[in-house]
């Protein structure tokens, strides 16, 4: 199976002012999907997550990581406790080349 994890930060919105996060996203190819988990890391714990993308959804002309990794993103934004947004996702890169 193929792996790739990608490293994102950004601000963390239920802090105390301008606090930031940091952690990975982990993303695993599978035969009718791909899978992958967050790990956030704040000074108040960490925050997991798991999530997967049906291939059948990823457009034939995009890649399936990066249409993954997008969607991901996406959640991290969009994420709510108590109504109020957690995470201001700032900057995401690749920490590894593809692997089998």
């Amino acid at each position: 199976m193929e792996k790739r994890v990608a490293k994102v930060e950004g601000l963390y919105l239920q802090g105390e002012p301008n606090e930031c996060f940091s952690g990975t996203i982990t993303f695993e190819l599978r035969p009718d999907c791909i899978c992958y988990g967050w790990s956030i890391n704040t000074k108040e714990g960490i925050w997991l997550k798991g999530m997967s993308v049906s291939l059948r959804v990823i457009p034939e002309d995009k890649e399936y990581f990066e249409f993954a990794l997008q969607h991901s993103l996406e959640g991290l934004r969009r994420y709510r406790s108590n109504r109020q947004k957690v995470f201001d996702v700032e900057s995401c890169a690749w920490l590894n080349d593809a692997e089998s």
